[in-house]
């Protein structure tokens, strides 16, 4: 598992540092699956899944400019639909893994705002708020405050 997951974030790296040459994201996602056919409830291999489904398609938006023309915009939007899906189920896994983790309450309040579902975006950004408020922030958040 810390194998698959090493050689998953390893490539994360690579793509962030050539171009984002997608072959890279796409080996990255294909180890941190196979980390989870071996423990389906690891955490590290499902958000960072999800995270890097959601980044694709946050990068394939980032490439559309006013030249862009309506039937490319169009087919971008369904991609990063897809891919906004495709990332969802990993989020979902992580969080109730880890319940008072920030990072998977942004990511579902992103993931459901990317695809125009409002209330349930709302719905995780009101947990978040009231987690804060709590202070019951998860200890692995890097967000937490340090006394």
């Amino acid at each position: 598992i810390d194998y698959y997951n090493g050689l998953a974030k390893s490539y994360e790296k690579v793509y962030k540092m050539h171009s984002q040459d997608g072959q890279y994201i796409d080996l990255s996602i294909r180890y941190y699956k196979m980390a989870m056919e071996f423990s389906p409830e690891n955490y590290h291999a499902n958000y960072n899944t999800a995270i890097n489904y959601y980044n694709q398609a946050v990068n394939r938006i980032k490439q559309i400019d006013h030249q862009t023309e309506i039937l490319e915009l169009l087919l971008i939007q369904e991609e990063c639909l897809i891919l906004f899906k495709q990332s969802l189920p990993y989020m979902l896994k992580a969080h109730k893994q880890k319940p008072k983790r920030k990072e998977t309450l942004k990511g579902l309040m992103a993931i459901y705002r990317a695809m125009n579902e409002y209330e349930k975006s709302d719905g995780y950004k009101d947990a978040l708020a009231d987690l804060i408020r709590s202070g019951g922030v998860h200890p692995d958040s890097p967000d937490k405050k340090r006394n």
